[in-house]
């Protein structure tokens, strides 16, 4: 299933090539996000500060819900939108 990702990070939106929008493979938010870290080398280390769990400053959020971080098993469908940022 391919997901919608607007990206509000600047270090991972210039990896990316300033892209306004990119889809990504996968049916959970975790499964997404190894699909960005897989497509783009360097993306891992802007993310996870380890296997999984993401690094204290990212959120990544489904559809606007809320100020909460998705849970990595969160499941999606493609038409649901993620949005990846760096709050500080």
């Amino acid at each position: 299933m391919s997901v919608a990702v607007s990206i509000f990070h600047p270090e991972l939106k210039q990896l990316v090539g300033d892209a306004d929008e990119l889809r990504l493979e996968g049916a959970t938010v975790g499964e997404c996000l190894a699909d960005l870290a897989r497509r783009f080398p360097g993306a891992e280390r802007l993310l996870f500060k380890s296997p999984g769990v993401l690094h204290r400053l990212v959120h990544v959020f489904v559809n606007h819900e809320g100020l909460r971080k998705a849970p990595m098993s969160q499941p999606v469908k493609d038409t649901d939108r993620l949005i990846i940022a760096i709050l500080a």
